[in-house]
């Protein structure tokens, strides 16, 4: 289908007090700039739960992400056009600590590294 609203059947699947995060990632543009020769583009979506670290005890980097979608890597363009990426994801609340993040990261896949599915 189409990148409209949930189907009827994901909305009264849908829990009350449960969210449900759809997306698509659809493409990049100008991925790197010109000093890089071959650009191997993929993207990944994670999800933080809400308190899984502070900016105290080390920032967003070491923060517990989860792996929430990863796209397909089309090889070699600076323009990538994904043909896997729609995702979703059920989250629920932690009372006062809110939802949590998304992150959405785009990476350069070396060539030769074998990605797992």
């Amino acid at each position: 289908g189409g990148s409209g609203p949930p189907s009827t059947a994901v909305r009264e699947a849908a829990t009350e007090g449960v969210a449900l995060i759809q997306g698509h990632i659809l493409s990049c543009s100008n991925l790197p700039g010109p000093e890089v020769e071959v650009c191997n583009p993929l993207v990944k979506v994670l999800y933080v739960s809400p308190g899984a670290s502070s900016a105290a005890a080390g920032g967003d980097l070491f923060r517990c992400k989860t792996v929430v979608h990863v796209t397909d890597c089309p090889p070699d363009t600076r323009c990538p056009v994904f043909e896997r990426g729609r995702f979703s994801l059920e989250i629920v609340p932690a009372g006062a600590a809110g939802w949590g993040e998304l992150i959405v990261a785009c990476y350069d896949v070396k060539p030769g590294v074998v990605l797992e599915p």
